[in-house]
């Protein structure tokens, strides 16, 4: 009898949907939760509607840091000097070791983002346009379906030629042929386009 009371299937009760995605008969997404559920739907439930604890992800701490070292990098640009020493130092301090399968591993990430960090300052001190915008927070709505979409894009740069939206990515892509199609193929980025167009006729 104790093991049938033990080992018995528990009372089933609906799991609300998470209050966040929902504004009154709106649902609210971001494009990287869409991004999710698209991938894989009961992915999207554990992530953001169960909300199950994740381990420390290495690749998730690197992009979030390497983003904050290029917003950084473009408000010294801004003041007219770019301190290179101190963006290093800057890596450094923030960098976490939580997650690394080793210390060899986590010392070549290390390494890497240092290399990474020179490669892009050098690309970019030759660039002549700098962002417009950096962290561009945004929000439209598709109205048919009742969704509505908010995210920040990385960057703005508007220029004579128009408007370059670019999302920042740390994996390795060495062919432009791939990195072009991926860029096609990305649905952030087509997501952060109808995005701007929505603000664009908003400020005309």
């Amino acid at each position: 009898l104790q093991f049938t009371k033990n080992f018995a299937p528990s009372t089933s009760k609906e799991i609300q949907q998470a209050a966040r995605f929902v504004q009154g008969d709106w649902l609210a997404l971001t494009p990287h939760q869409i991004d999710d559920y698209l991938m894989c739907p009961l992915n999207f439930y554990y992530l953001h509607v169960l909300e199950v604890p994740q381990p420390p992800q290495p690749a998730l701490m690197y992009g979030t840091l390497m983003h904050g070292l290029i917003h950084s990098y473009y408000l010294q640009r801004k003041s007219g000097e770019v301190n290179v020493a101190a963006l290093h130092e800057a890596l450094d301090t923030q960098w976490r070791n939580e997650g690394f399968v080793s210390r060899g591993q986590e010392q070549r990430r290390k390494q890497q983002a240092h290399h990474t960090l020179d490669a892009f300052i050098e690309r970019h001190n030759a660039e002549h346009q700098p962002p417009t915008y950096m962290e561009m927070p945004f929000e439209f709505e598709l109205t048919d379906i009742k969704v509505r979409i908010r995210g920040r894009m990385d960057a703005v740069v508007e220029s004579k030629d128009g408007v370059e939206i670019r999302d920042y990515k740390t994996s390795q892509v060495d062919d432009k042929k791939k990195a072009d199609k991926k860029a096609k193929d990305s649905l952030q980025l087509a997501t952060y386009a109808l995005a701007w167009k929505t603000i664009d006729r908003k400020s005309t």
